[in-house]
């Protein structure tokens, strides 16, 4: 189903299909993507759902919608997010549903 270079972070079954986190997209460290795949098969080449700095620590269906969780947004070490995307497209940029900032001692 999956062979490449890309650790994968997350999988979830929606919408008949299989939405699949990974990081270090491309051999760049800061490049993660969600890719949609309608039949299970070619999971790291389907619709791109998500592109973005911060990788995906989980997702899971609800209502209908994707909670997708990300760590290092913006950039900022440290500042984590859960996003709810209603019909599991543009997970990144979906109402905020969770947002905290751990700071180091």
């Amino acid at each position: 189903m999956y062979e490449g270079g890309s650790p994968v972070t997350a999988m979830v079954e929606f919408d008949g299909g299989v939405l699949t986190a990974f990081t270090n997209c491309g051999g760049k460290p800061d490049c993660c993507r969600v890719h949609f795949s309608t039949d299970g098969k070619k999971l790291g080449e389907g619709e791109v759902r998500y592109e973005g700095a911060s990788p995906v620590t989980a997702m899971t269906v609800y209502k209908g919608g994707v909670l997708t969780a990300f760590s290092n947004c913006e950039g900022k070490a440290g500042l984590h997010r859960i996003h709810w995307s209603k019909d599991g497209t543009k997970l990144g940029e979906g109402e905020v549903r969770f947002e905290q900032q751990l700071t180091g001692k």
